[in-house]
């Protein structure tokens, strides 16, 4: 993992607390929207991670598998490797 894991939090309007004491400094004032998305990005990252790992899992007591849109898991998987920087 690359980025710094959450939880991130908002300590004043310009500066954003990783657990791990890093400190991101932000330019200029961001909506109450971009910081909780921001805050809120690492959980984001995590849980379309899980996702796309279990989407191809079957159900324990069923033995079926998921019904998830093919295209979905693509925008998916997209979206993981962007916020990874592998895209």
């Amino acid at each position: 993992m690359s980025h710094t894991p959450g939880p991130w939090a908002w300590t004043s309007p310009d500066i954003l607390m990783a657990p791990s004491d890093r400190v991101l400094l932000v330019d200029g004032k961001p909506t109450k929207a971009d910081a909780r998305l921001i805050a809120a990005a690492p959980d984001l990252l995590a849980a379309l991670e899980y996702v796309v790992m279990t989407a191809d899992v079957p159900h324990v007591l069923s033995g079926r598998s998921p019904t998830v849109a093919y295209e979905s898991l693509v925008d998916a998987r997209d979206a993981i490797a962007k916020a990874k920087g592998e895209s």
